[in-house]
């Protein structure tokens, strides 16, 4: 080879590895873009995914509230429950209406008060009914009257003031109830017909007790007493044993 030919060929050698070099410095910087959106589209992506999740997430801790909120509702139902139950204590019954003759004459059983229970105190019975109507004087103490309701305390009398302080409504228990009257004897009479024995007639039996007994059903264990209160009024309606006819005069 010619000297004044080696400048060319080293040129073109030179020229030929430049020009192969080229594509691979300029390739690398795009590559490197390119790897940077995909990295920057990916987090973007990773970003949006994370606030979707946070939504629902969200969502279910406002719902977790919202059923903590609900879950009050049934304490403020069974609150109502017990105002109406409380109302359901029905003391001014009708003492002359069907219902009421045919359940109290069908057997030996006391009748009872829903919601009014033995065992019960004093303070407990009148934060339901309040205090007394009046009191029914008996043997060795009284009856606290409410409406048609008698109720007889532990201590025999119930608490109130003056004489009667020294009880403690507390401590004052339920130990008998009983149907209170308040009728006339002749609207006793009227309603539930003539009675086995009559006022006259129990006097003259001499078991010491003023009152009209029906025994509808002689030979059944029982019968009905009601008690003459004062004057003409009937006070206490009670089921006590039957008395032997056989021992009238």
């Amino acid at each position: 080879m010619k000297p004044r030919m080696l400048p060319i060929v080293l040129f073109l050698f030179l020229t030929g590895c430049g020009f192969e070099a080229m594509p691979q410095e300029n390739s690398d910087p795009s590559a490197e873009e390119t790897e940077e959106e995909e990295s920057t589209e990916e987090t973007e992506v990773s970003g949006n995914s994370v606030a979707l999740s946070d939504t629902p997430s969200g969502h279910a801790d406002r719902s977790s509230e919202t059923s903590t909120e609900e879950a009050s509702d049934p304490g403020e139902d069974l609150s109502r429950q017990t105002e109406t139950q409380t109302g359901d204590i029905h003391t001014d019954i009708d003492v002359f209406s069907e219902r009421f003759i045919n359940e109290y004459f069908s057997g030996p059983q006391e009748y009872t008060f829903d919601g009014i229970e033995e065992g019960m105190t004093q303070t407990e019975i009148e934060a339901l009914l309040g205090a007394p109507d009046k009191y029914y004087p008996v043997e060795g103490g009284e009856y606290a009257i409410y409406d048609h309701l008698a109720v007889r305390y532990s201590a025999g009398f119930s608490h109130r003031e003056g004489f009667y302080a020294y009880i403690e409504p507390d401590r004052n228990y339920v130990t008998d109830t009983a149907v209170y009257m308040g009728k006339t004897y002749e609207e006793v009479i009227a309603r539930y017909g003539v009675p086995t024995l009559g006022l006259s007639d129990y006097e003259r039996v001499g078991t010491g007790y003023h009152a009209m007994i029906y025994d509808w059903t002689q030979g059944n264990g029982y019968a009905v007493y009601i008690d003459n209160y004062r004057e003409n009024v009937m006070g206490l309606m009670t089921k006590r044993g039957e008395i032997n006819l056989d021992r009238l005069p």
